[in-house]
Parts: structure tokens; C-alpha cells; sequence
């Protein structure tokens, strides 16, 4: 886990992808945590899920690590996809980026870390 006063960024290893989940406010200030989680990860070739779904808050600088993301998953034939609250999917609505992105449920995630919490083996990936 890594985390600030205003962001708190966790990695979970999944069988076939890497759950990052960010939670508080998403911006300048904060951004380099979920930038840090996620370095070297999107150098491997597995799924990336980004749940943002406990944000309270997320600017432009969280639009731009996503679209590079998106990016990157489009290069390298990698699967990206979010979870989000309806600020975020607000923010991105208004940016016209909404339907520039595949979305996961809050419920299948909600399930990774209950299966996480029951299988002893099952650490969160910063951890290992």
C-alpha cells in the first residue's frame, strides 16, 4: 500500500491481472503514487484493472495517467479496464472520454478481495 493524506494506491496480483485500487484524491499532488504502483507493471503483458471507485475527487492529471494507460494498453494488446464511482465517470463524460474506455464492475472486484482475504497465499502483489 502506498499512500498520502489525500491518496492511498493498493496492488493486488490477480491469476490474470493486476488489481490497482486508489482511494481519496486523485491530482498533481498525488498522482505520482498511483504512477509508482503502476511502474513496471504496465511493462508486463497482463490486464491491468484501475478501480477508482473510492475517488472523491480526480483532475486532469488523473485523465492524462489514464488515457497514457489506454495507450499503452492499445499497444501492447492488453486489456484496461476501470471501475468507477460517478464522479469519475462524471469527469470522464465531460472530457468526451467516457466510451474511450471497457469498465469492470464494483461487485466482480469486491469478490478479488474477499477471495484475497480467504486464500492466505492470495497477497496483495507490493507485498510479495
Amino acid at each position: 500500500t502506498l499512500e498520502t493524506g489525500e491518496l492511498q494506491v493498493r496492488v493486488t496480483q490477480r491469476p490474470t491481472s493486476i488489481l490497482i485500487s486508489a482511494a481519496g484524491e486523485l491530482d498533481l499532488g498525488t498522482v505520482h503514487l498511483l504512477r509508482t504502483a503502476l511502474a513496471g507493471r504496465t511493462l508486463t503483458r497482463q490486464d491491468i484493472v484501475v478501480d477508482l471507485s473510492a475517488l472523491t475527487f480526480m483532475d486532469s492529471t488523473g485523465v492524462k495517467l489514464l488515457l497514457s494507460l489506454r495507450s499503452h494498453a492499445v499497444r501492447t494488446g492488453t486489456a484496461l479496464r476501470l471501475v468507477v464511482n460517478d464522479r469519475v465517470e462524471r469527469v470522464l463524460q465531460v472530457a468526451g472520454l467516457a466510451g474511450m474506455f471497457q469498465y469492470e464492475t464494483p461487485h466482480a472486484v469486491a469478490v478479488v478481495r474477499v477471495n484475497a482475504l480467504l486464500v492466505p497465499d492470495a497477497k496483495p502483489a507490493t507485498e510479495r
